[in-house]
């Protein structure tokens, strides 16, 4: 008669083999938890260029607020109406028509006449014309601004 330990294996055996399964598993379990580590690692890599992204835009939306406060500060004395002599600094005469309040052009300083007319879309440029101009950044552009009328 054979003995349980003998059909199934000696209990010897049977440890090593358990022992090997283990270390097998083991082995898998660490490279799979290194491959995880990774993915997550760069998955934060992902999150920080994007977090950086979205601090790079809030900052340029708060010089654009900073901007459009200075602007709106502006606004009163500009809805008074433009120079009496119908002039603007370059000794041009002004075109007809609605001011760009808040507006402003390279060639024509603030508030420009015309719908939309700032620097970007000027038509009627004058020599060294930046379109890049901006009320904050004036790049060498005139400076004029409608008189108040007080």
């Amino acid at each position: 008669m054979k003995s349980e330990s003998t059909s199934q294996g000696s209990p010897v055996r049977r440890t090593r083999r358990a022992s090997n399964y283990i270390k097998q598993n083991s082995a898998t379990r660490s490279w799979q938890m290194a491959d995880q580590a990774a993915a997550m690692k760069s998955q934060m890599r992902t999150k920080d260029d994007q977090i950086s992204a979205l601090t790079a835009q809030v900052a340029t939306l708060t010089r654009s607020i900073e901007t459009l406060k200075k602007t709106i500060t502006c606004l009163p004395a500009m809805q008074q109406g433009g120079e009496q002599d119908n002039r603007r600094g370059g000794g041009r005469k002004e075109e007809k028509g609605a001011m760009n309040l808040g507006g402003y052009c390279w060639s024509y300083g603030w508030g420009p006449v015309g719908h939309k007319h700032c620097s970007e879309n000027c038509t009627r440029a004058r020599d060294g014309h930046k379109t890049e101009a901006t009320g904050d950044n004036k790049m060498g552009g005139s400076t004029w601004q409608p008189k108040d009328s007080h």
